[in-house]
């Protein structure tokens, strides 16, 4: 059985191991078209578009080239990353007609509510804004091709994209954070034994902010130093240290900035050995959720401001979990509550990390037992 992913941004060594690609490979054929190129020509500006020996990738620069690639070496089925646009959706159409099943991951994570960047304009502006939106989803779902099967790591999915739980169309699994925590129990990092640890989103310097040409929700002059500031406070007050894990993207110097520990490449490992993690609204969130941890969520005057400001809200009233002010704390400390609700988290847990009833199997052992046994 032939299996390809389809994705509008380039592989790496990571993005293989996340998407099961050793796993697949003991049983199927498994190639990556990169189609990069053709959907997202901005992203090649910033990113390396390199192959690597060890993975079957495929990069494409036009329509007809990936066209005919397909024709010449048809799939069985492909796993469909491309997002939802009419270029997109001629693709689909094309493999549809070719015969060939597409299967759609469903992204596991709750979606911060971040706020629109007309939200301080006018009434008529948001209307619009908000309309705009709304008529989108409505020519997704009547006009857009359907797909013949979703991986589904939470309950939150069958709500969200309308997909009935009992429908043959759905292959329970779990989240690919929870593939990732499986594989934890066999690794350990050499870190301090008491320490808290933040989960940095790069905020100034994110990629996405060059590859979509809009302005960061706050500068790096402002953001660090606050961040650096609330650190410094913190672990005086609770005898504690504090440990970035940077995000997997940044180039920033952290150094500049921060007299605390920075480790790249380690987050869910630092978040399974900490005490308690820091966060705003990254995915990363699901592992301390998945290992119990408190989390102290963390914003600013500022940060209140921005488009990402209601979407820190959101995730702490999601959890239950405290909401910080990092200004307030540094001017007059006070007792932060370092709590887990039990009933948040499970639901958490439920509803976007785990859906499958195996339990100690990865996303990507339940679908290559699915493909084994129901498609041909």
């Amino acid at each position: 059985m032939k299996i390809y992913f389809l994705r509008s941004s380039p592989i790496t060594e990571l993005d293989a191991e996340r998407f099961g690609y050793k796993i697949l490979k003991r049983k199927f054929e498994v190639k990556f078209l990169d189609v990069t190129k053709i959907f997202n020509k901005n992203h090649i500006h910033y990113v390396n578009l390199k192959n690597f020996e060890n993975i079957d990738n495929i990069q494409f620069s036009n329509l007809d080239e990936l066209k005919s690639y397909i024709l010449s070496n048809p799939p069985n089925l492909i796993i469909d990353y491309l997002k939802f646009g009419f270029k997109e959706n001629k693709i689909r159409i094309f493999l549809k007609k070719n015969k060939i099943k597409l299967i759609r991951n469903i992204y596991h994570g709750p979606k911060p509510n971040l706020i629109s960047p007309l939200d301080n304009k006018s009434f008529i502006k948001k209307f619009l804004f908000r309309t705009s939106n709304y008529l989108k989803k409505i020519i997704v779902d009547l006009f857009f091709v359907k797909f013949d099967y979703y991986l589904i790591p939470g309950l939150s999915v069958f709500k969200n994209y309308n997909i009935n739980e009992e429908s043959d169309k759905a292959i329970k699994t779990v989240s690919l954070d929870y593939d990732k925590s499986i594989q934890l129990n066999k690794i350990n990092i050499k870190v301090s034994k008491n320490y808290s640890v933040f989960i940095d989103q790069d905020f100034p310097n994110h990629i996405d902010h060059k590859i979509k040409k809009r302005q960061p929700q706050i500068s790096e002059n402002e953001y660090f130093p606050l961040l650096s500031n609330f650190f410094n406070k913190y672990e005086t007050i609770y005898d504690t240290k504090v440990i970035i894990a940077a995000h997997p993207k940044s180039s920033t110097k952290f150094e500049n900035f921060f007299k605390q520990e920075i480790l790249h490449g380690y987050t869910s490992e630092l978040i399974r050995d900490s005490n308690e993690v820091f966060a705003h609204y990254s995915t990363a969130i699901s592992f301390a959720v998945i290992f119990k941890k408190p989390i102290i969520f963390l914003t600013s005057n500022n940060l209140k401001k921005s488009r990402v400001g209601k979407g820190i809200v959101d995730y702490s009233n999601l959890l239950n979990s405290p909401l910080v002010n990092m200004d307030e704390f540094i001017c007059n400390p006070k007792e932060i509550e370092k709590k887990i609700n039990e009933k948040k988290y499970n639901s958490f847990y439920s509803q976007f990390i785990k859906c499958s009833e195996i339990n100690n199997k990865s996303s990507w052992e339940i679908f290559s037992d699915f493909l084994e046994s129901s498609i041909k």
